[in-house]
């Protein structure tokens, strides 16, 4: 007999509750139809208004969420490569947001803003790895506080982008400059080793 699994009636119940959760802030929940770690986009909005803010979602929804004994935090678990596209390599904002569908709770973390999980990564030999956030990263209960680090990561990964555009451009037409990059790379990665 053909039966639905349980995981799909606890996404579907996560990305009901994230859509209500956005729908009360007056932004805009837009699926993505080819998932690959990427769920949703989000548009904020002002009122009427399009802010031209948007950010990406990845969308994590549990019957059972891991909270801390003094139920400070929540824990979340990720793979390595997860965390690192999200934290490190992506562009443009993404949240990992984490659905308590039970208590009905709608928790954000901003991976581009955890320096702990970049240190983490860049020494990390583990195939996975746990984010733990506070219970207050919920969006409805800080707007401001929200969309501040939201314009904090737009302006990183605008940096990142430039600065690596520039980098590039620089390095790649000048075989001088080539080589002399190249050999503090070596440098690095022998300091490093040793």
């Amino acid at each position: 007999m053909i039966t639905r699994p349980e995981e799909h009636d606890i996404d579907r119940a996560g990305k009901r509750l994230l859509r209500a959760a956005v729908e009360k802030l007056g932004w805009i929940l837009n699926d993505v139809q080819e998932d690959y770690g990427i769920d949703s986009n989000i548009q904020v909005f002002d009122g009427s208004f399009p802010t031209g803010a948007w950010f990406h979602v990845q969308l994590k929804s549990s019957r059972q969420s891991e909270y801390s004994t003094d139920q400070t935090f929540i824990s979340q678990a990720l793979s390595v490569d997860h965390a690192r596209h999200y934290g490190l390599d992506m562009r443009q904002p993404v949240l990992v947001i984490h659905v308590d569908v039970t208590a009905e709770k709608v928790y954000w973390y901003f991976p581009q803003l955890d320096k702990n999980l970049a240190n983490a990564l860049s020494r990390s030999a583990t195939r996975s790895a746990t984010v733990s956030r506070n219970l207050l990263n919920h969006p409805a209960e800080a707007p401001p506080k929200f969309l501040h680090r939201l314009l904090y990561v737009h302006v990183i990964t605008a940096l990142e982008s430039y600065l690596s555009d520039f980098l590039i451009s620089k390095v790649l037409g000048d075989q001088a400059m080539l080589r002399r990059f190249m050999a503090i790379l070596r440098h690095k990665r022998v300091q490093r080793c040793c």
